[in-house]
């Protein structure tokens, strides 16, 4: 599932960050102090960090879509593939019309980068940032 709106983007994010680190440090705090109070002021004070964390995340995971008019095919995916590295993404692969690519190191928040091909033109869906670089970058 892709995260494609603003608002569901940062509250999915702000849902996985808390569930994976907010919680457990908040327990490890109460824990360790031997204090729930402690873990509920640690929990308020890193909610407010999570929230934060998760705003920007969700201005760069974000997913976006643009179209981009192409001659020749094979020469543009080839074009695609040399690119792809310069904005940290995995080599295409998959079907003739639908190509991913993963992340190379990203983290598991980062989502893939799809390009679906129809005829002359390609749409590449993926984060905002990586995909808007990518354009770019081909366009030069």
């Amino acid at each position: 599932m892709e995260a494609r709106g603003f608002g569901f983007t940062w509250i999915r994010t702000f849902i996985l960050l808390g569930v994976i680190i907010l919680l457990p440090f908040s327990l490890g705090i109460g824990i360790a102090f031997g204090s729930w109070v402690g873990a509920v002021v640690a929990f308020g004070c890193g909610a407010l960090m999570t929230a934060a964390l998760a705003l920007r995340a969700a201005l760069i995971i974000r997913v976006d879509e643009i179209r981009v008019d192409f001659p020749d095919r094979e020469s543009f995916i080839r074009a695609v593939n040399e690119t792809l590295p310069s904005v940290g993404y995995r080599h295409l692969s998959g079907e003739a019309d639908l190509l991913m690519s993963k992340p190379a190191g990203m983290g598991f928040l980062a989502p893939e980068i799809s390009l679906a091909i129809h005829g002359e033109s390609a749409t590449f869906s993926g984060p905002r940032e990586r995909v808007r670089r990518l354009v770019r970058y081909l366009a030069e």
